[in-house]
């Protein structure tokens, strides 16, 4: 028999290994996916399509993460910035990108639509008119880039 001293000591006891066992509290919930979010992407987008590579460079690769993975018309992929930054590129004629969804979720997002290109490549025009899907994260300083790009024409 457990004596009334004995008794508190080993409740203090269990109570004190009890407390170290205790569920820990849920992680922090994703942050929501808004309309700024989304208004974000779209203007990635735009500002990507709009940046001529050849002419201005930082502008042009400022919109993609550096782990960027893109396929163009079934081309092989650019994987990474370094790949990207070494491609021989066009000069912009004019581009439009029309985003029909975008959607996501915490840090990650991604958008579907339309895009049509014309560029000067070689003394010869060159137009891409067909569908893309795009992968976006949002970086730790707020911004969203393209992490992963496919383009593929319509014909």
């Amino acid at each position: 028999m457990i004596g009334r001293i004995g008794g508190r000591t080993l409740l203090a006891l269990l109570l004190t290994s009890m407390a170290g066992c205790s569920t820990p509290p849920p992680p922090p919930a994703a942050p929501q996916f808004g309309p700024s979010d989304e208004a974000a992407i779209r203007g990635s987008l735009s500002a990507y399509m709009a940046a001529d590579p050849e002419v201005d460079p930082d502008a042009f690769f400022s919109e993609f993460t550096e782990d960027v993975y893109w396929v163009f018309n079934g081309l092989d992929p650019w994987e990474g910035m370094d790949a990207l930054r070494a491609n021989n590129w066009c000069n912009t004629q004019g581009a439009e990108i029309l985003a029909d969804r975008v959607e996501g979720s915490g840090d990650l997002a991604y958008a579907r639509g339309t895009y049509s290109l014309e560029l000067m490549c070689n003394d010869d025009v060159v137009a891409s008119t067909g569908s893309f899907l795009s992968v976006h994260r949002k970086g730790d300083d707020g911004r969203w880039r393209i992490e992963a790009l496919h383009q593929f024409d319509r014909d």
